[in-house]
């Protein structure tokens, strides 16, 4: 099969490598895959592919998204959307409430939203103006064009909150990670416990940087190193390698967060809050779950992490890994969606 992969985002972040993996992970498979730009969104007129993916799916572009899905509608092309982030069904942009100190936003949490407790702006000029509307769907306007389409989740928990949200053809498909690119360098030694932070947001309280640095101030015999900012992904793998343990500290409803599968493929395991991935892979032998979002646990977390970190505990890191989250995986599972749609 052949697949284009429509993203009107920049070529860098998540989403730029989530792209780029997914196409390797197609090759290794004997299929072929191309993304669609801006510069080079012509090309969606091609008739030389069999699926398309859009991804990137945000208010940034609309108008050229809104084109684009009507020409797929069309002319019957199938097509799936990546729903990479929660904006499209909470004001908040990611079901969180910058307002009220980073607190999670009630979809996140019991399935409902009330537009009266909520900062959202009926001024924004990228949202309807018919506040009747608005209130009748309880979301932005570009939500009401995703209930009836066929969209991709990465983990469950992503898919039950847009399922609570009112979409109703979801696939779960998670996502992998370059095993070849990402793998264990080192061994364990007596040097000291090293412990691991990278955030490509730079100093977000959001992504957990204050948790970080308090961790940091109340922990004077471990080691920390951080990496913030857009750090190039060829040189993530020399990161990983360079400690014994990652904190994954964010404070939002993560739609994946592919940071813990690379940590783990380099042998880590990963300390990290209940969002994305982590609730549905840490297991208590290849990191701690810290179900309190509260970073004195994550310093009692560290202590057992140091205390039973073996060489049995890297190899099973990158173990779990493999059993599920490669390219190939991932790829595989894009092929059967295409097929069946």
């Amino acid at each position: 099969m052949r697949f284009a992969l429509l993203h009107l985002s920049v070529d860098h972040g998540g989403v730029y490598s989530f792209l780029i993996s997914l196409g390797k992970g197609l090759s290794q498979l004997g299929h072929s895959s191309f993304i669609i730009n801006k510069e080079n969104i012509a090309r969606l007129r091609d008739t030389n592919y069999d699926f398309i993916l859009v991804n990137s799916f945000s208010e940034e572009n609309w108008d050229i998204y809104e084109e684009s899905i009507g020409f797929l509608d069309f002319y019957q092309i199938p097509y799936a959307i990546l729903l990479h982030d929660y904006w499209p069904i909470c004001y908040q942009t990611n079901l969180i409430n910058f307002d009220r100190g980073c607190e999670q936003c009630k979809i996140g949490q019991e399935g409902q939203c009330d537009p009266s407790t909520c900062n959202f702006n009926y001024e924004d000029p990228m949202l309807s103006k018919d506040i009747n509307e608005i209130s009748t769907y309880k979301h932005p306007l570009f939500y009401r064009d995703l209930i009836n389409k066929n969209v991709i989740c990465f983990t469950e928990k992503s898919a039950e909150i847009f399922t609570r949200a009112g979409l109703n053809k979801i696939t779960v498909i998670n996502h992998g990670v370059d095993t070849d690119k990402f793998n264990i360098q080192k061994e364990l030694g007596d040097n000291i416990f090293k412990i691991l932070f990278t955030n490509a947001w730079g100093k977000k309280d959001i992504k957990g940087y204050k948790h970080w640095n308090w961790i940091k101030k109340n922990m004077p015999n471990i080691s920390f190193l951080e990496t913030i900012g857009e750090t190039a992904h060829d040189r993530m793998n020399s990161f990983y390698n360079s400690g014994d343990c990652l904190l994954f500290l964010s404070l939002w409803q993560e739609t994946f967060g592919l940071v813990i599968l690379e940590a783990m493929a380099c042998g880590l395991p990963v300390i990290s809050y209940p969002v994305g991935i982590a609730p549905e892979i840490i297991d208590g032998q290849n990191g701690i779950l810290v179900e309190t979002y509260n970073p004195k646990d994550v310093i009692d977390a560290i202590e057992k992490v140091k205390e039973n970190i073996t060489t049995e505990t890297m190899e099973y890191c990158r173990d779990i890994v493999l059993s599920k989250y490669t390219l190939r995986h991932m790829a595989q599972k894009y092929i059967d969606m295409a097929i069946h749609i």
